[in-house]
């Protein structure tokens, strides 16, 4: 059994990213995508979403908001994409249930239900044309699985576990992309502190588009 002593969690717990990353160097793979929801839910937000959506899933924890979402810049982010005609969807952070409310303003449409199950998180996930994703754990699973999404948030320098320091530790490799990604996955290295709106909007119309 390992002694923690005195040094924190994060310091000590292995990351799979760096480990996979390490067996993909020795010309090793992931041979299957490790999630996948069921076809019926799957097709029931096809049918939902249509051809031409977005959805949003960001991290707005009311415990530990240091990594949480810019909400201003994300609220002009979702006006400027439901002017242009973009079905916007969002699932709201299971801890904050209403803290995105005001995307509601702006025409998108709030779903309650991947909150809370799973299933439907990745059933959303894998129906809609692409994913915005503001890092956290609740999505991790997903690149593992068929969805497409652009990732941000995931340099941070006021979190411990999101610093270039920490991933040169623990990985994956920062400013590259995971190689277990398969199309339509993407990981934007930007820090945190330096993605406002304008940024968001023309980042993600270059992967929507």
């Amino acid at each position: 059994r390992r002694e923690m002593r005195n040094a924190p969690e994060w310091c000590i717990t292995p990351m799979t990213a760096i480990q996979i990353e390490q067996l993909y160097e020795k010309g090793l793979s992931i041979s299957s995508r490790g999630f996948q929801s069921p076809s019926d839910l799957r097709n029931y937000y096809k049918n939902k979403f249509g051809e031409d959506s977005l959805l949003l899933q960001l991290r707005q924890s009311i415990h530990t908001d240091v990594r949480n979402f810019p909400i201003e810049s994300f609220s002009t982010f979702v006006d400027y994409f439901v002017k242009k005609g973009k079905k916007v969807f969002f699932i709201p952070d299971v801890e904050n249930p209403t803290g995105q409310d005001i995307f509601l303003k702006f025409g998108a449409e709030k779903l309650i239900a991947p909150s809370y199950d799973y299933e439907h998180r990745l059933a959303c996930a894998e129906a809609t044309k692409l994913n915005v994703i503001w890092i956290g754990g609740v999505v991790a699973p997903l690149q593992f699985s068929d969805a497409r999404f652009v990732s941000f948030g995931l340099i941070n320098k006021d979190s411990n576990i999101c610093t270039e320091q920490y991933f040169s530790r623990k990985g994956p490799t920062v400013g590259e992309q995971p190689p277990w990604f398969n199309e339509g996955k993407y990981y934007d290295w930007r820090p945190s502190d330096e993605v406002d709106a304008h940024y968001l909007i023309e980042t993600v119309s270059r992967k929507f588009e």
